[in-house]
């Protein structure tokens, strides 16, 4: 087997449970920045959640806001988006989540031992993949999508057949867990990251064993191939990130400054920045090639265990034990929308290759998929993405923004949200005819009229 060339894969660490001590250090604090929210019209489509999931979790931490946000944030106020289109079906609880090169597809690793293929579009299951007998820690699709890497708490990494679901050959030789794989963006190489302090390149056509990466003084959590290939990125317990020639397996520079295990690792489409993950509560940005902290993103209030780079490298989503993610705007540093709902950690996140879905799998057994369009909103927020549910048919309604700076509210029953002067307000539009006063938040949104065929402005108090 040789897969064609294509793009790199990177999943991130998987999480314990319990946790361990030295991984995870909860410690309440931090920012919480501005959630704009889109809620759904006053009839719901039958794919958005009505339960709270399956029981026994762990009760959501109380975060409290503390003094030290970035200059740019603003503290949250009104509704927060809880709704998004849910995959069920795993038993337990889901520890990565992987899309397939055509988007079409999305893979994910769970607790209950398998690895599950699901049809994006419908939302369906459309394989199990079994043979690990131990929790599947991370999946990785071959740059040509045929292929599907799952790495095991068994301490070996299975390569599946996409097309038949077979296994096409075990990958043996960490003696412990395997936390994390990525498969490098000519398809040759399979990385595999473990507890065992090292990584491994495998030779993908022939299952052989290339060369051991050594130089952690912990467990490697996860693992990321540069998009030129020829970088791979590592991350640690031991607090750091290390660079490696995956030729030579020599480690090209030693990243430091974050306090407390590092659980993920990605490049930017471009090569140039590195976004790794911390138990630290924060996302740094380095230059690749000078290894220098551009900015520390902070706002997270738990551990943040795995990062995604949006494809066109402007948005950064980091999955965190807070039971949320955030999308940050790769080159201010500011929250652009904080996406909520998950009900435990959110283990794991990834993008669609055009962008336009994001995916995140949690320990509440779930995986949720989330649509992400930018909206031009005016004044300060600029270029804002808007989380929203990902439809199985096409959307009812869409948002219209007015001249003002608010927002608009179409025929279709649509809800708005805007935030203004540092406050979030909402409505929503029960009846097409009139925009109604049955508001959250404050300042309140005046009620008006809207018009069936044009879209009308509705204006803060």
């Amino acid at each position: 087997m040789k897969p064609d060339p294509g793009v790199a894969a990177a999943l991130v660490r998987w999480p314990r449970w319990p946790p361990r001590t030295r991984r995870d250090k909860v410690a309440i604090g931090g920012t919480i920045a501005l959630v704009l929210a889109v809620v759904t019209a006053t009839s719901l489509p039958s794919f958005l959640p009505t339960d709270p999931g399956p029981s026994g979790r762990r009760p959501q931490p109380t975060a409290t806001p503390s003094g030290d946000s970035p200059p740019n944030s603003t503290a949250p106020t009104g509704p927060r988006m809880s709704n998004a289109r849910s995959l069920t079906g795993h038993s337990n609880m889901v520890a990565s989540v992987a899309f397939s090169p055509d988007g079409k597809t999305l893979a994910t690793a769970g607790f209950d031992d398998v690895a599950r293929l699901w049809d994006v579009n419908t939302g369906k299951t459309l394989a199990n993949l079994t043979g690990h007998d131990r929790i599947v820690t991370g999946v990785a699709f071959s740059p040509d999508g045929k292929t599907l890497a799952g790495a095991s708490d068994g301490k070996t990494v299975r390569l599946w057949n996409v097309a038949t679901g077979q296994t096409i050959v075990t990958l043996t030789g960490h003696t412990d867990t395997v936390n994390g794989v990525a498969f490098s963006p000519d398809g040759k190489t399979l990385a595999g990251a473990s507890d065992g302090k090292t990584v491994r390149l495998w030779n993908v056509a022939t299952g052989q064993t290339i060369v051991t990466l050594t130089g952690h003084t912990d467990t490697v959590n996860g693992v990321a191939f540069s998009p030129d290939g020829k970088t791979l990125a590592t991350a640690s317990s031991d607090h750091t990130v290390r660079l490696w020639n995956p030729a030579t397996g020599q480690t090209i520079v030693t990243l430091t400054g974050h306090t407390d295990t590092v659980n993920g690792v990605a490049f930017s489409p471009d090569g140039k920045t590195l976004a790794p993950a911390s138990s630290d509560h924060t996302v740094r940005l380095w230059n690749a090639a000078t290894g220098q902290t551009i900015v520390t993103l902070t706002g997270h209030t738990d551990t943040v265990n795995g990062v995604a780079f949006s494809p066109d490298g402007k948005t950064l989503a980091p999955a965190s034990s807070d039971h949320t993610v955030r999308l940050w705007n790769a080159a201010t540093g500011q929250t652009i929308v904080t996406l909520t709902g998950h009900t435990d950690t959110v283990n794991g996140v990834a993008f669609s290759p055009d962008g336009k879905t994001l995916a995140t799998a949690s320990s509440d057994h779930t995986v949720r998929l989330w649509r992400v369009t930018p909206d031009t909103i005016n004044g300060e927020g600029g270029q804002r993405a808007r989380a929203a549910p990902v439809p199985t048919r096409a959307p009812r309604s869409s948002l219209t923004v007015g001249s003002s700076g608010v927002v608009g509210v179409t025929r279709d029953d649509a809800v708005v949200v805007e935030e203004r002067a540092g406050q979030a307000a909402v409505g929503q539009c029960g009846n097409p005819d009139r925009c109604c006063r049955g508001l959250v938040g404050r300042p309140a949104l005046e009620a008006g009229e809207v018009d069936r065929d044009q879209a009308r402005t509705v204006a803060f108090r």
